[in-house]
């Protein structure tokens, strides 16, 4: 009899044991958060600001406080991306971003100006005009000088006094800026995600400033 109650006690801690384990396994399926940590500093290049909007970081929320809402075509979303005319310069503003930061708020990825108007993806046939913005002229300036309509030659003498290294052609000027963003960490449904390199794209037509490109990743 005692040895039947030592067995039955054993065989009990053993499925007790089991059944512990197996609620505390995660489902199949289901993504289990990894370590978040990310100790790097933040650093955002000089590249990332034009005015008060800072690529990788400035959101689509807020971008729309700063211009006004703009006209909704599709980018990395359906409708997702915003186009503007600025009243003030004549000038075209593009904005689109993909990711979401912690609070689920869409970080501002690329953006562009152009002194012509862009042919982009679906609009949303609700609204029908492109909207208007005043912001000034100040205020739409790629490291606080460079402008749409300004001479290829200015613009490279304004990069090399700000230490850039471009890559020159006859129509265009190219360069790069490491930094580090860290937009949110991983949780069950998304990856952790930093931001480490910003690219900035000149488009020059007649050796004059038509576009200016920035985008991160």
């Amino acid at each position: 009899m005692n040895q039947f109650c030592k067995h039955a006690g054993i065989r009990g801690a053993v499925m007790v044991c089991c059944f512990l384990v197996f609620c505390f396994m995660p489902g199949r399926g289901e993504d289990r958060p990894a370590p978040t940590t990310n100790n790097s500093p933040t650093v955002i290049p000089a590249t990332a600001q034009i005015g008060n909007v800072h690529v990788g970081v400035t959101t689509m929320e807020q971008l729309e406080v700063i211009f006004g809402r703009g006209r909704a075509f599709t980018g990395g979303h359906p409708h997702g991306a915003r186009e503007w005319y600025s009243q003030k310069t004549g000038w075209y503003i593009y904005a689109d971003g993909f990711e979401y930061n912690y609070v689920k708020e869409r970080i501002v990825d690329s953006f562009a100006i152009s002194a012509v108007r862009r042919k982009v993806g679906a609009f949303d046939d609700r609204d029908f005009k492109i909207h208007r913005t005043s912001v000034d002229e100040k205020h739409l300036m790629i490291l606080g000088e460079i402008k749409i309509g300004m001479e290829q030659k200015k613009v490279i003498a304004v990069l090399a006094s700000k230490g850039m290294k471009p890559i020159v052609t006859d129509n265009l000027i190219t360069w790069a800026e490491k930094g580090c963003d860290h937009i949110r960490d991983a949780t069950r449904n998304h990856d952790q995600l930093t931001f480490d390199t910003w690219n900035a794209k000149l488009t020059f037509r007649n050796q004059k400033l038509q576009e200016i490109d920035l985008d991160c990743h």
